[in-house]
């Protein structure tokens, strides 16, 4: 049976849904990496703050991936742990708020710092 939607779930459309997004909330430069550390800052926090230093940002992408990275999804262990105990469903809200938050807070992260930024004269 086939469907007109495209398989949410396939990871390259999940990997150009979180482009997308990365690129727009931080007005990165559209490099590929971008989207390659938040993915792997699922796997381990550390993997995600050491993917950024390849990637050349202004400084107000940087602060602004290293909010988004530090507030957002909680690494795998972490959401097992979670799962064993406080549940399935909890662990999941958990785990979605987390993110919903995180890239909210980054949206507005970076749309605040240039003024911020401008005022102490930072470039």
């Amino acid at each position: 049976m086939s469907s007109a939607c495209p398989d949410v779930w396939h990871p390259r459309y999940v990997y150009q849904s979180l482009a997308t997004y990365c690129g727009a909330l931080a007005q990165s430069p559209g490099d590929p990496r971008i989207p390659t550390t938040f993915i792997l800052g699922i796997v381990r926090r550390d993997f995600a703050s050491f993917c950024l230093t390849e990637v050349p940002l202004t400084p107000v992408q940087a602060v602004t991936a290293m909010i988004v990275i530090t507030l957002f999804v909680p690494c795998i262990a972490t959401v097992g742990v979670m799962i064993k105990e406080r549940g399935p469903k909890i662990a999941l809200s958990i785990w979605v708020g987390s993110w919903l938050a995180a890239f909210a807070i980054g949206g507005v992260t970076a749309r605040v710092l240039p003024f911020i930024f401008g005022a102490l004269g930072v470039r």
